[in-house]
């Protein structure tokens, strides 16, 4: 009998109803003392990751992986491509950054940073590819899927809450695991989940102890009317809750207020507009309420008029970049005062997918198999590019740190490098649920 030739695309179609299940069984809920010692380590020497998803596929030949070389003579790339401007990170001799991110280059200059080219992507229908891009398993939420990889470190560490969400909402009634994520469209949404239900009718102590009796009340009564199947499931809902009153406690509704000044810094119209969130972004790791904050930036699925389009994008938020390495820079982080959030904070940046070499018929472009990323801050190697693309944009493979052509067992995977990141932050465990071995030369 003939092999069946199974793709990624094959078994995202035939597993998607059950990954979440899948996904997510061999993630355990820590004991107390797992839980101490973890919160103890992460005093000692904070590691935070913040995951920026520029939703949509952004065009990398605008970004990290400008059109230079062969590829400017090959005739795979649209011309007009080949009038932008293409400048080196200062200090960086190996990192080339196109147009849309010039406005960046202090930020790339600041951190430690790498770009990440040539992702093979086998899926450009964004639903699917979203359900495993960076961490090859679906979200937390079972109605919208989100990347990931936040997600499957918050939920290893079984802290509530497990990773804060902002750009799209997470429907808690929906998640799948027993530690569930905050998220919200933007920071406003999210200061009004940190303010205990009394507090802006000037309710006192008394009243809000008496609320929050009578929700413990509640949760139990539920409990003992709940099936035998349902009852650990409460259980921890209940144990949720005192959390809750913790984070009520401590008033992070009134951290979360972002003066004028920062929002003209980002640029930032609104608190949700994609400048806005990356200042909430900032908000978010200050309080120090989770180590894990997901960032969801819309409006880079431009298949019309590229330049008009995309471009402008790009730039918004690469201003917004800059202004958010600034502030990490001169932010304290909270588990450690002496440090600052840029030498505790791991950031990813990337997409889906990218862009199409060529314009389509209406000057845009469209999706394409390939994808590029950046990682920033703690940990990462300065000055590293893994990866790369040929000279018609497509992704190469990737063997003993170098460009090959590509085949099915050297293509290099949003999973590989979802591995990389999950062993530099400590989460061997997560890391082994992806199945494939991570990449190396990401990290010092």
């Amino acid at each position: 009998m003939k092999p069946y030739p199974i793709s990624r695309r094959h078994l995202l179609r035939h597993t998607l109803s059950t990954l979440v299940l899948s996904q997510l069984g061999s993630l355990k809920l820590l004991t107390q003392g797992e839980f101490i010692e973890r919160a103890y380590a992460q005093s000692q020497d904070p590691h935070r990751f913040l995951h920026i998803f520029l939703r949509g596929g952004w065009d990398s030949a605008l970004a990290v992986d400008p059109v230079l070389g062969d590829k400017q003579k090959s005739g795979a790339y649209e011309p007009a491509y080949l009038k932008e401007e293409v400048r080196t990170v200062p200090g960086k001799d190996r990192l080339y950054v196109g147009s849309g991110l010039l406005p960046a280059l202090s930020a790339f200059a600041a951190l430690p940073t790498a770009f990440i080219n040539g992702l093979y992507v086998d899926v450009t229908a964004h639903p699917l590819a979203e359900q495993y891009a960076l961490s090859a398993r679906m979200s937390l939420s079972r109605s919208r899927e989100y990347p990931a990889l936040a997600a499957l470190m918050g939920a290893s560490s079984a802290v509530f809450p497990a990773h804060l969400v902002l750009g799209g909402r997470i429907p808690l009634g929906e998640t799948a695991v027993r530690t569930p994520p905050l998220g919200s469209n933007d920071i406003e949404g999210m200061r009004g989940m940190m303010a205990e239900p009394g507090v802006d009718a000037d309710w006192n102590p008394p009243q809000r102890e008496l609320l929050r009796g009578l929700l413990q009340d509640y949760n139990q009564l539920e409990s003992r009317l709940a099936s035998p199947l349902r009852q650990p499931a409460m259980e921890d809902w209940i144990r949720l809750q005192s959390s809750l009153d913790g984070i009520y406690d401590r008033r992070l509704d009134q951290v979360l207020v972002a003066d004028s000044a920062q929002q003209e810094a980002y640029g930032a119209a609104n608190s949700g507009d994609n400048a806005g969130l990356m200042l909430g972004a900032l908000q978010l790791l200050r309080t120090g309420l989770s180590p894990y904050v997901t960032v969801l930036l819309k409006g880079f699925d431009t298949h019309n008029q590229e330049l008009n389009s995309q471009k402008p994008r790009q730039l918004d938020f690469a201003r917004a970049l800059a202004a958010l390495v600034q502030d990490l820079r001169q932010t304290p982080d909270p588990a450690r005062p002496d440090r600052s959030l840029a030498d505790t904070t791991t950031l990813l940046i990337g997409s889906e997918f990218v862009r199409t070499p060529r314009f389509n018929g209406a000057d845009g472009t469209d999706h394409w198999k390939s994808a590029s990323a950046i990682l920033m801050g703690k940990g990462v190697r300065d000055n590293v590019i893994i990866g790369q693309t040929n000279a018609k944009a497509e992704a190469m493979g990737w063997e003993n740190q170098k460009p090959v052509p590509r085949t099915d067992l050297n293509a290099l995977t949003h999973e590989a490098i979802a591995g990389a990141i999950l062993l530099r932050m400590g989460l061997p465990d997560a890391q082994s649920t992806l199945g494939k071995e991570a990449v190396h030369g990401l990290f010092s």
